[in-house]
């Protein structure tokens, strides 16, 4: 659908969800792994920012995917 067609801010829902669940389950002085900063902005958290897969530890990483199916390049460590 062209984008003149949809609704403002349609297509930022997912970055607004998951900036509410950031934000109701990390501690302010958490330290997130994101792709966007928009959504660690809407959290009000600290932000990495990365493009790929993160390289650092970080306790929270945010990826986002396009379809429910996709699944992310990295592991979590334990």
């Amino acid at each position: 659908m062209p984008k003149l067609l949809r609704l403002s801010g349609e297509d930022k829902q997912g970055y607004r969800t998951a900036a509410a669940w950031l934000r109701e389950n990390t501690a302010q002085e958490d330290l997130i792994a994101s792709p966007d900063n928009r959504i660690t902005f809407y959290a009000e958290r600290k932000a990495l920012i990365y493009e790929t897969t993160p390289t650092w530890k970080t306790r929270y990483v945010v990826s986002i995917v396009r379809d429910e199916n996709e699944v992310p390049d990295y592991a979590r460590n334990a």
